[in-house]
């Protein structure tokens, strides 16, 4: 039977000088002792024992965990109460008592998670990580690129005055001055080669210039992944395993 036990000894010592708070807090222990809620009655009976430090307080609180299954408090609790009455009533079950509740707060020390730390090798080692040359590198190529592509921009912008220079060329040949299909040719053919040129030029500028921009884009970009990476921790339980840490996207 799960009774409070008071000795008796103490019992009667206690009731002669309890202070009448610690009278009214026990007696609330006891009510949720008998209800059958043991660890709420041991924070009620070590509240009891903190306005009246009577040591049969401690043996209650004890008595309170040990029917809670906290055999840690339990056998704490037991070890205060013997401490401070050397030779009670009862000595030797209250020492067994002690003892059954030391063997179990060991077995449950020793089933406690215990956290086990992993580390994860980092992917991007500091010796090959990218150099911030790579990043002026790409700073570079980025002003050569964008200057050819405007240089090819330039060219193409040339062709509307060629254009003209060809129209007010080509007006020597009129009605009144009739060319021949050669002499036609002569007149404008030099424009229409200087345009060609124009446009071949414009389109190669263009061209090479925006493959230089792509690339000094991509080499900017790829010279900023060299950030750290913190090792992954991984945490072990009796039935599973929790991972922690964190990443960088």
């Amino acid at each position: 039977m799960k009774r409070l036990v008071l000795l008796a000894v103490l019992a009667v010592a206690t009731r002669a000088h309890a202070e009448p708070d610690a009278k009214a807090v026990y007696a609330e222990g006891e009510k949720l002792y008998a209800a059958g809620r043991y660890l709420d009655a041991a924070e009620k009976f070590r509240a009891a024992y903190e306005l009246d430090p009577d040591p049969a307080y401690l043996f209650n609180v004890a008595q309170a965990y040990r029917f809670g299954e906290d055999c840690t408090d339990s056998a704490d609790y037991y070890h205060r109460f013997l401490a401070k009455v050397t030779s009670p009533p009862n000595a030797a079950k209250i020492a067994a008592w002690a003892d059954e509740q030391d063997a179990c707060a060991k077995k449950l020390a020793a089933t406690k998670p215990v956290a086990v730390p992993v580390i994860v090798p980092d992917k991007h080692p500091a010796t090959e990580r990218p150099s911030h040359s790579r990043r002026y590198v790409g700073i570079a190529t980025a002003i050569v690129g964008l200057a050819v592509a405007g240089l090819g921009a330039y060219e193409f912008t040339r062709l509307g005055a060629i254009a003209d220079r060809r129209t007010v060329a080509a007006g020597a040949c009129t009605v009144m001055h009739q060319c021949t299909v050669a002499e036609y040719d002569a007149i404008v053919k030099p424009y229409d080669d200087l345009a060609g040129t124009k446009q071949r030029n414009g389109a190669l500028g263009l061209g090479v210039g925006g493959l230089a921009v792509a690339t000094a884009i991509y080499l900017v970009a790829s010279s900023f992944d060299d950030g750290e990476h913190p090792p992954v921790g991984v945490t072990a339980t009796t039935t599973t395993a929790m991972v922690y840490g964190s990443w960088t996207f």
